[in-house]
């Protein structure tokens, strides 16, 4: 055998027979994905590693540490569910993953939820300001300000009054609401309204009608799900394991807020249901019409 023969055995198979000594399914699993990861990211192949990173990501956060067997490798799990502990890791430290977390696999829990890592110092602050050009202003005072500002242009507009009273605007109108946001002393945007109302993806006309209107502000699991239901009641020629496919992605989304076409591919959701993810489902065009009702929805 030739020296890259060799090589080849040590780096490529070498790693996968000692997944392959492991009873546990599960277990042996997560050796052949962090094994993936690693080549990956010998390989340079960077949508593979990130998919495989985040996926590994969401099993740890699925582990529960109610359990002591789990508990005792806490100070390793916090580390692995930062992403960039994943870039900076030595084939050490992910041999190390795949012996100490590798057992715990089997007590994941697909309903835990993701616990929040903090890299915090001392103390937690609560940010309830936002910063406007430079300066903190409290939440909820910019409320105030905005709400009051945009109710006050019902005067001087008629699009405002359409949407104080109901009716139908259409995208042109939005935009000359948006012209006369200009006027208000402090900036509106809708990146500023969705942090002062802690409102993830809600959209301008949504805060337009919660503002004129007293319409609550959609809540964003609740709204994907009836935007899922929608679009597959819009797509009735949709076969049950597509369908199974969909609900697994409009739980995607809902965690994730966005989705790209790799996590189409090498998400753990998806592959679960089929080892291709939504090419082993989907055609290509039907593929494309999903991504383009995401990026409408997560916009």
């Amino acid at each position: 055998m030739s020296s890259n023969d060799l090589k080849f055995l040590s780096v490529e198979i070498s790693p996968l027979m000692r997944a392959a000594v492991v009873d546990d399914a599960s277990e042996m699993q997560w050796a052949v994905d962090v094994i993936t990861l690693s080549n990956s990211r010998r390989w340079a192949n960077q949508d593979l590693f990130q998919a495989k990173r985040d996926s590994c990501i969401d099993k740890i956060k699925q582990l529960p540490l109610t359990l002591q067997i789990v508990r005792k490798h806490q100070d390793l799990i916090f580390e692995c569910v930062k992403p960039n502990y994943w870039e900076d890791a030595t084939e050490d430290d992910l041999d190390r993953v795949i012996h100490d977390l590798g057992p715990l696999m089997k007590h994941r829990d697909p309903s835990q939820s993701a616990f929040r890592v903090l890299d915090l110092k001392d103390s937690v602050v609560i940010r309830t300001w936002l910063e406007i050009d430079g300066k903190p202003i409290p939440k909820t005072k910019y409320q105030e300000i905005v709400a009051a500002f945009i109710s006050g242009l019902a005067e001087q507009s008629e699009a405002v009054r359409k949407v104080r009273d109901g009716e139908m605007v259409s995208s042109t109108e939005i935009e000359q609401i948006v012209l006369l946001f200009e006027g208000c002393e402090h900036p509106i945007s809708i990146e500023n309204l969705r942090e002062a109302w802690g409102a993830k993806r809600v959209k301008l006309e949504e805060f337009l009608a919660h503002i004129l209107r007293g319409e609550d502000l959609p809540d964003w699991e609740i709204k994907v799900r009836g935007e899922f239901e929608a679009f597959i009641q819009d797509n009735s020629t949709f076969n049950a394991r597509q369908i199974e496919m969909l609900n697994a992605l409009c739980n995607y989304v809902i965690d994730n807020e966005a989705v790209e076409k790799r996590d189409l591919v090498y998400f753990d959701s998806f592959t679960n249901i089929d080892q291709n993810g939504f090419p082993g489902v989907f055609e290509p065009n039907e593929i494309n019409r999903i991504l383009s009702f995401t990026e409408a929805l997560t916009a």
